[in-house]
């Protein structure tokens, strides 16, 4: 049985978005952590990342971004980079590359 594919993955591909998505996320965690917005301290966590109707009406619109780089601990951080790097890295093969 002959298995064909129409995904041509180019032998020199760099995937610039993904990778540029890992290196944000892990800079955000190491700023989370120094903070000590860590799963031990929730009242951190709440007070810098949550979302809630009341921060939003206070007008601290960025939380709807930031809580999308949240992560609880290292294990949550390595898996959500995991499945990042599994799915963007196809998108950007099936989309194209950025064009500057």
């Amino acid at each position: 049985m002959k298995f064909s594919s129409r995904l041509k993955i180019p032998f020199r591909y760099f995937p610039v978005i993904t990778l540029s998505l890992v290196l944000l996320i892990v800079l955000f965690f190491l700023f989370q952590s120094r903070v000590g917005a860590t799963d031990k301290n929730y009242s951190a966590l709440s007070t810098f990342f949550s979302v809630s109707r009341g921060s939003l009406f206070d007008g601290h619109l960025a939380r709807l971004v930031t809580a999308n780089f949240f992560h609880v601990n290292l294990g949550h951080l390595l898996s959500n980079i995991f499945g990042l790097v599994l799915f963007s890295s196809l998108m950007e093969i099936v989309l194209g590359k950025p064009r500057t």
